[in-house]
């Protein structure tokens, strides 16, 4: 990433853009400690009068029980204009000993006023992280899966859209709401951040439209690109000059709603594109396969997160009578949003940058899990509890939210641990690193210490008591004990003559209780012996090259069925070795036997004798 700074305008755009971010958080914060009506506030730059923001949890005290609703208009606090002396009112009624305050409110589509008592909170960290805390785990994964996908190709337009894209809208959901009242500076700086963002977020989408999966090349395609960016700069242009006070009613109102309108059309434009271009993916009779699978996921991504984009669009368009809330019944659709990030961060490190998911995207899928589990939670709580808001209680999803990541986080760092917990939980990849362990050991070894590194190996990596190898000794058929280590239980017979009963045609390791059966001199020979659990006959190329015997696991009584399979490979390897040990020894007297010249290399026509 360091590299990409020194040259690349979106790595920029990923590192300063997640700082300046920082403001809406921090927005939020500086409001601790101050008294309010239970709900947040929001306001247009060309109206006098704030509104109720649809992102007030429904179980705020200031909208439950029908106090005040999503979108109504707020007039005043106990007889003082609300949008100038709200913050006052409030602080003031809370000195006093009161514990609610009048709010005059507007409904939503409606006109007459009408006037309820709000109890009066003090804005605390609970109340912080029921507002934020949705919009701050999509911005993170949104902003972490731009990284991702940017990283493994910084060079590739479909990644680097993404990354934009990705970026751009997670930009705009960290600094979404930033603030309890809209009255001061800061709340009308980080406004102004804002709006460049929302008139940006159709042209980036569109942009990563027309270059997924790869990049129309078509004049009428960039030409379209350049288009929505030049629309995207006059909706900047209009949302910013609409909060510049200086400036007429008339023509603020105007610039506002041009940009206001502008703005959610160049985001259906993108959404619409890229939609269409997904649909396109899957039913194209010239599409592969391949490409059907990642329109799949993407498509089932969309799906998922679709509840919390038609809410978005109603309230944008006001399709609807009635405002509808991101709150269904007590559950938070605002995490549904994460299905999109996830899917397209998935699709980009497996599809098209052939990497398999990285450890930060596991992390990502993790916390997403983790927030959308403690939602779910939360909503079951408030349905198992009718009367909970008049109780006073908040629903339980940070104590959900927590207890799901740290359990995730647990069992994710368990599954690496080289013990026995880390190999029932990531048997797969323990087994593999355990395999690579075992043959880079071997391989740079001499052929005459093979048979010593190979024990020497399986006692280290798999973690045995002890264990040993017999070599074949094709002059007299017998298994001789070549070598042994670890700490030795009882003798082990040194040499075994071979009969027909040795399983040359059979590759799977035996169990201790399973050569008791066998009659043969050798097989009789091991049960005697003891101390061996697991007895790997070694073929090679139809030839047999010895047999390998495991004791104990130091860490646990028994082989179980995977350990098998690992074994089998163990001992497929190992009779590998013994055989080019072997092939490498009767090279080297290869030379003997032929005729020098006196350059001392052999003549050509001689021949073995």
């Amino acid at each position: 990433m360091v590299e990409q700074l020194k040259r690349d305008w979106v790595a920029w755009l990923l590192t300063l853009g997640a700082v300046i971010t920082l403001a809406g958080p921090l927005g939020m914060l500086r409001e601790l400690g101050q008294s309010f009506g239970g709900y947040i506030t929001f306001q247009r730059s060309t109206s006098m009068l704030p509104e109720i923001d649809l992102n007030t949890p429904a179980w705020w005290s200031g909208i439950i029980n029908n106090r005040a609703g999503h979108g109504d208009t707020l007039v005043s606090v106990n007889g003082r204009p609300h949008a100038t002396e709200a913050r006052s009112a409030y602080a003031e009624a809370a000195q006093n000993g009161q514990t609610s305050a009048a709010l005059a409110v507007i409904p939503d589509n409606e006109s007459e006023t009408r006037t309820v008592q709000v109890p009066i909170n003090t804005f605390s960290l609970g109340y912080f992280f029921d507002v934020r805390m949705p919009d701050l785990i999509t911005g993170f994964v949104l902003w972490a899966s731009a990284l991702i996908v940017y990283l493994a190709r910084p060079n590739e337009p479909a990644n680097r859209t993404f990354a934009l894209a990705a970026a751009t809208v997670g930009y705009t959901r960290i600094l979404y709401v930033h603030t309890v009242f809209f009255d001061s500076a800061y709340a009308t700086t980080v406004e102004i951040w804002l709006s460049i963002l929302l008139a940006f977020n159709g042209a980036v989408t569109y942009h990563f439209a027309m270059s997924f999966p790869q990049p129309i090349q078509r004049k009428a395609v960039r030409f379209s690109i350049i288009l929505v960016y030049l629309l995207g700069v006059m909706t900047a242009i209009g949302l910013v000059t609409s909060r510049i006070p200086s400036l007429s009613p008339e023509y603020r109102s105007t610039a506002y709603w041009t940009g206001y309108y502008l703005s959610i059309i160049l985001l259906l434009v993108g959404v619409v594109a890229l939609v269409s271009r997904l649909l396109w993916m899957r039913f194209s009779p010239s599409s592969s396969k391949r490409d059907r699978r990642i329109s799949s996921i993407l498509v089932m991504g969309l799906l998922i997160s679709m509840p919390a984009i038609l809410v978005s669009g109603f309230n944008a368009l006001d399709w609807s009578p009635s405002l509808p809330s991101y709150f269904w019944k007590g559950l938070d659709l605002r995490f549904l949003l994460l299905a999109i990030p996830l899917t397209f961060a998935f699709v980009f490190t497996r599809y098209q940058a052939m990497h398999s998911p990285s450890r930060v995207f596991i992390i990502l899928i993790g916390l997403s899990s983790s927030a959308l589990t403690a939602a779910i939670g939360s909503w079951l709580w408030t349905l198992s509890y009718p009367m909970w808001q008049d109780s006073g209680l908040r629903p339980p999803f940070m104590v959900l939210f927590i207890t799901a990541l740290a359990t995730t986080l647990f069992w994710s760092i368990a599954a690496r641990w080289r013990s026995m917990l880390g190999r029932d939980l990531n048997w797969s990849g323990y087994s593999n690193t355990t395999l690579r362990a075992f043959g880079r050991r071997i391989v740079t070894t001499e052929e005459n210490e093979i048979p010593q590194s190979i024990v020497d190996a399986l006692v280290s990596e798999f973690e045995l008591d002890q264990a040993a190898i017999w070599v074949y000794q094709p002059n007299d058929s017998t298994l001789r004990l070549a070598a042994q280590s670890g700490t030795q239980q009882t003798p082990l017979p040194s040499l075994m003559t071979i009969t027909e009963s040795y399983p040359e045609d059979q590759f799977r390791p035996f169990r201790a209780n399973e050569l008791a059966s066998v009659t043969a001199e050798w097989a009789q020979s091991l049960v005697a012996s003891g101390g061996v659990e697991l007895y790997l006959p070694l073929i090679s190329g139809g030839q047999v090259q010895g047999l390998l015997g495991l004791g104990s696991r130091w860490d646990e009584d028994v082989f179980d069925d995977r350990d098998l399979e690992t074994a089998e490979l163990v001992s497929q390897q190992a009779a590998l070795f013994l055989a080019a040990a072997r092939y490498i020894r009767e090279l080297k007297r290869v030379p003997d036997a032929w005729p020098m010249s006196r350059s001392g290399t052999p003549t050509i026509g001689s021949r073995i004798t």
